[in-house]
């Protein structure tokens, strides 16, 4: 099994009144229990926001969370 757990995010950009998607990785062994199954719980939503780039985090809330294949680094 893949230890990683690959989000597509999307954020509100609340400055420009639009969205703005960001992919990102997680350790599946790091992440919180049921946050794998269930990422827009809010606890789980705020836990991966939290775990977001401090000028990604300053772009709003995570209104969409979908689970991806894999993020390649090219």
């Amino acid at each position: 099994m893949n230890p990683n757990v690959c989000f597509l995010l999307t954020l509100h950009y609340v400055k420009f009144g639009s969205i703005m998607k960001c992919a990102v990785k997680f350790n599946r062994d790091k992440m919180p229990e049921g946050c794998e199954s269930y990422p827009m719980e809010p606890k789980h939503r705020e836990w991966i926001h939290s775990m977001l780039p401090t000028h990604v985090q300053s772009i709003g809330p995570i209104v969409a969370v979908e689970n991806i294949f894999e993020i390649t680094e090219i």
